[in-house]
C-alpha cells in the first residue's frame, strides 16, 4: 500500500490523478470531521465547505514540502480553509440579518429551523449541542483528540503551538465541555 507521501509525490510529479483520489477516499472522513468541529455540525456547510477543501486541496496539494507527516499538514490545512469558510458565512448571515431586520422589524433572524438535521440519539445531541456552546478553538481540539485520536504532539504540530499548549488548552475545554453538560443536567457516564 503506497504512504500518503508517495500519493502526494505521484499526484505532483506526474500528475495521477488516481493518486489524488486515494488521498481523498482515505481522508474524507478525517476532512468532514474537523469541518464538523469547525462548523458546529450544520451538515449544509459541512457540505459546502467540503467542496471548497477537496477543490483547494486540489489546486494547493504541491504546497505540501514534507516537513510534517501528510496527515499533520492536512489538519491544518482544513483548520485553516473551514475557519476561513466560517468568517464568511457568518460575515454572510450577519448582513441576511439585518437586512431582514430592515425590511421586517417583526421578524427574528436568529430563529433557527426545528425540523433541520437527522434525529440522532438523545445523548448524541446533548453532547453536540453543548460542543457547540464551546468557543471554535476549544471544539476543534475536543475533535482534534476525542474523535480524531490524534496525539499531543501531533496537535501541537498542526495548530504550532507547543505541546503544554495543547493538554493545558485540552483541559480547559473538557472541564467547559463538563460544565455545560453538568448545567444541562446530563452526567458523564462513561
Amino acid at each position: 500500500m503506497r504512504t500518503d507521501e508517495d500519493l502526494v509525490r505521484s499526484f505532483v510529479q506526474q500528475d495521477e490523478g488516481s493518486a489524488f483520489d486515494e488521498l481523498v477516499r482515505r481522508h474524507l472522513g478525517l476532512i468532514r470531521r474537523l469541518l464538523y468541529g469547525i462548523l458546529a455540525g450544520n451538515e449544509e456547510d459541512i457540505q459546502d465547505a467540503q467542496q471548497e477543501v477537496l477543490l483547494a486541496l486540489y489546486r494547493g496539494l504541491r504546497g505540501f514540502r514534507g516537513r510534517a507527516a501528510f496527515r499533520t499538514w492536512l489538519y491544518r490545512f482544513v483548520m485553516n480553509r473551514g475557519i476561513d469558510h466560517l468568517r464568511r458565512i457568518t460575515r454572510a448571515r450577519a448582513r441576511d440579518e439585518r437586512l431582514i431586520a430592515q425590511t421586517d422589524p417583526g421578524a427574528d433572524p436568529g430563529k433557527t429551523d426545528p425540523a433541520q438535521g437527522v434525529l440522532l440519539e438523545e445523548r448524541r445531541r446533548e453532547i453536540a449541542a453543548a460542543l457547540q456552546e464551546l468557543r471554535r478553538e476549544q471544539r476543534v481540539l475536543l475533535v482534534m483528540r476525542e474523535v480524531e485520536g490524534m496525539e499531543v504532539r501531533d496537535m501541537a504540530q498542526a495548530l504550532g503551538i507547543p505541546a503544554g499548549t495543547v493538554k493545558s488548552r485540552l483541559h480547559r475545554s473538557r472541564s467547559a465541555l463538563a460544565e455545560i453538560l453538568r448545567r444541562r443536567g446530563i452526567r458523564d457516564d462513561r
